[in-house]
């Protein structure tokens, strides 16, 4: 049965990946046993209705009607007080967009006649096992920050070319609840009987390119019996369909040679596509789309100023200037490190349309070069009011709003990034970082070692974790961590003077001496590093060797502290008289320490 797709935006989903303590052997039985004595083939009734709501991007609550029959489909959407209906045959699918006024018309195909989500995969695996394919290891992750399911890859060697399909298992029922294939990623929820039928009343499905179409099911049918004549163009679709035809037949030269750069665009292969663009502008000149068309594969292909070039000739030859072309002029200047070029044509976009998100996220984005970080959260805040879908744009302001020191608001960003499945390294660590400054180690300590388990050649990953271990006063792991560092890299002079203070904490004082030691030699002029050094010295009873890193620190930078540790250095040396120096220096700095010092020991 042939099922078709039509509209998406993005998924949401994060996975952590450990381990499984089940084989696949065991898995693939409790499974099977799971289905016995239930009917879930799709495929195997000969007609479907289906009726719920649809999610796509910010539209919600999107009447749906599906039907499906033999090799035939119809499908209707209901949205701003308007019909939007797709139908689909063997050879043929067309939608009418009320909103254009426009018929739209594709080949049948697999790929973009296949409506995933609405297909029950309970029978994929076993069938997939039937014919060969080969199961792998069963790993165990977390989707969507909650639900703990087994993932198992089945592989298949067809003329020496591997395939492979992953498939996610929920842990407490044994369902197939999620699907991955060629980048394609599908889920089924809420599973429920109807007609005596084991079927999901939830799909979500996410194509390679992110797109994302939520279906909510609340009614199946298997009685209705459309005649074919249902599934036929009307004679208005008839007319359009001709017109379709007769069109594609007349393309000119330059029309196919911009068609040819548009697919070479799409495949990110820049160079031919700019061979191609040149050749319809030379058919066709100054075309705006061409132009236009040409300056973004000129962009891409790194050669800015004949991007530049391109965009003001379309500007010129514009009518009425439309924001995009400003926007592609800012972008570009971008790239050219023009920051003051590229806010000037911003600016320009906004004024002409300031609820287009792209080009706020881009005025945001510019803000960094300026570091004036309230206005990047500023901009970034207005793109949401358009779309709240851009997991980068969040991830953005969660740093410029970790820059003004509101963590609180940066981890939320950060969140609502991984929500929106930018499920990478960096976020997780800016994300830990926040957390940190909240103080809420436990917490920065799992986003820490989230972005190592992604990077784990990344060194202020690390870095941050193990110093996020010493505020829980686990200095043995620390330790552990910053060995790993210095062993990559034994010119860490931060991690060897981290690891010292860790050390110390523990009483491994002649070790910790050792590291400090290394990184005073690696950064010979860090007064901090000789301070620890004096304290660690002193704990040894070594007041001598601290009294000279002490003035070490003192030449490198002036501090009342470090006058009146001294001052105490000497005192266990019983040199009263230098001691009170000290402490006479440090109160004359106005530190309270030094005042109290002088005080006590210095009285004639």
């Amino acid at each position: 049965m042939r099922k078709t797709h039509f509209i998406s935006t993005l998924l949401l989903l994060l996975c952590l990946t450990t381990s499984a303590q089940i084989s696949s052997k065991n898995l693939i039985k409790k499974y099977s046993k799971t289905l016995e004595g239930y009917d879930y083939d799709l495929a195997d009734q000969q007609s479907v209705f289906m009726e719920g709501q649809m999610e796509i991007g910010q539209l919600k609550d999107i009447p749906v009607r599906v039907w499906m029959q033999n090799n035939f489909m119809k499908l209707e959407m209901e949205f701003l007080g308007t019909k939007l209906t797709r139908i689909s045959n063997d050879t043929l699918e067309w939608q009418f967009d009320p909103f254009s006024n426009k018929y739209n018309f594709e080949p049948a195909s697999d790929q973009s006649n296949n409506l995933n989500f609405v297909d029950n995969k309970q029978n994929d695996v076993l069938h997939l096992l039937d014919s060969g394919w080969e199961p792998s290891d069963v790993k165990e992750l977390v989707l969507f920050d909650t639900l703990d399911v087994y993932e198992l890859v089945l592989t298949n060697d067809v003329e020496g070319t591997e395939e492979s399909k992953t498939f996610y298992f929920d842990q407490n029922t044994y369902y197939v609840i999620g699907t991955v294939k060629e980048g394609a990623e599908e889920y089924y929820f809420d599973y429920k009987l109807s007609n005596e039928m084991l079927l999901p009343h939830r799909f979500i499905y996410q194509n390679a390119t992110n797109d994302l179409t939520t279906f909510n099911v609340s009614k199946f049918d298997f009685s209705l019996n459309m005649t074919p004549e249902e599934f036929e163009m009307s004679e208005q679709t008839k007319k359009a369909y001709a017109e379709f035809i007769l069109k594609q037949k007349e393309k000119s030269p330059a029309l196919i040679a911009y068609e040819e750069g548009v697919e070479a665009f799409d495949n990110q292969e820049y160079d031919r596509a700019i061979e191609r663009f040149d050749e319809a502008n030379r058919l066709a000149p100054n075309d705006i789309t061409v132009l236009s068309k040409r300056g973004a594969a000129k962009r891409q292909h790194g050669d800015q100023y004949g991007a530049i070039s391109d965009f003001n000739r379309v500007i010129e030859l514009r009518d009425t200037i439309k924001p995009v072309d400003y926007n592609n002029l800012g972008l570009s200047k971008y790239y050219l490190n023009d920051n003051e070029g590229a806010k000037s044509d911003y600016l320009k976009a906004i004024e002409l349309d300031s609820t287009d998100a792209t080009i706020l996220r881009n005025m945001a984005l510019l803000q960094f070069r300026f570091q004036d970080y309230d206005k990047v959260v500023d901009y970034y805040s207005k793109s949401f009011q358009y779309d709240s879908t851009n997991a980068i744009g969040f991830y953005y302001r969660g740093v410029a709003n970790a820059e003004l020191g509101n963590y609180e608001l940066a981890v939320d960003d950060y969140s609502q990034a991984q929500m929106l499945n930018l499920n990478e390294a960096p976020v997780y660590n800016y994300k830990g970082v926040a957390l940190y400054y909240l103080e809420r180690y436990d917490s920065a300590i799992v986003n820490f070692e989230r972005a190592m388990a992604m990077d784990s050649s990344n060194v202020q990953y690390s870095t941050n974790y193990a110093n996020a271990l010493t505020e829980v006063n686990n200095y043995a792991d620390a330790i552990e961590v910053y060995e790993t560092i210095v062993l990559q890299d034994s010119t860490q002079h931060s991690a060897w003077a981290d690891m010292a203070i860790s050390k110390f904490e523990i009483s491994m004082t002649e070790q910790a001496i050792h590291d400090i030691s290394v990184a005073i030699k690696l950064v010979p002029n860090a007064a901090l590093y000789y301070d620890h050094r004096a304290r660690m010295k002193e704990a040894i009873g070594d007041y001598l060797g601290a009294v000279e890193d002490f003035t070490s620190s003192l030449d490198l930078e002036q501090d009342s502290n470090i006058y009146y540790e001294r001052g105490l250095a000497k005192i266990n040396l019983s040199n009263k008289f230098d001691a009170c120096k000290d402490f006479k220096k440090a109160a004359e700095m106005g530190d309270e320490n030094g005042k109290s010092a002088l005080e006590e020991h210095c009285k004639l």
